[in-house]
């Protein structure tokens, strides 16, 4: 049900968001050839942040807090 609410959820904010600059109109109506600037920010702009953010950071507090297991699960 959670699943479901966040995905009505997003198809509501997408419809409202209209003309808002994104990453994705960076990229928008270029082709294959910007596939490569794609995955450099796809890398460098979300994966590379998150993982010391959350798996450094954030894991580590809710593992002490509440456990490895719900910690993970959190």
């Amino acid at each position: 049900m959670t699943s479901l609410g966040l995905l009505l959820l997003s198809i509501v904010l997408l419809k409202n968001v209209g003309t808002a600059h994104t990453a994705v109109s960076d990229f928008a109506n270029q082709g294959w050839r910007v596939l490569p600037a794609v995955l450099v920010y796809a890398v460098l702009g979300t994966s590379l942040p998150e993982e010391p953010l959350f798996r450094g950071f954030l894991l580590k507090r809710l593992a002490t807090r509440f456990g490895f297991a719900i910690g993970n699960l959190i």
